[in-house]
């Protein structure tokens, strides 16, 4: 998997873990209750400015398109991590 292009949340330096968007299926849930992914909820502008990171302090971000595949990637190791 890429690493992300911010590892570090750009407002604090806190680890991030990726957002998920939409309805989450069952293993991204026991993901986000393991702290390993955040909910974002149903709705997204789809438009590349959509957070694709979020740190513990709740603070969110993207670094724009690229970022949308690399989150994605992330969520799957997230949920593979639980299982």
């Amino acid at each position: 998997m890429a690493a992300p292009v911010e590892e570090h949340c750009p407002t604090c330096g806190a680890k991030w873990v990726p957002i998920q968007w939409g309805l989450p299926v069952d293993e991204v849930r026991v993901a986000a209750e393991a702290g390993l992914v955040a909910l974002g909820g149903c709705f997204t502008q789809d438009d590349g400015t959509d957070p694709r990171w979020q740190c513990p302090n709740e603070h969110r971000w993207t670094n724009g398109r690229r970022d949308e595949r690399r989150s994605q990637a992330a969520v799957l190791e997230a949920c593979a991590g639980t299982g």
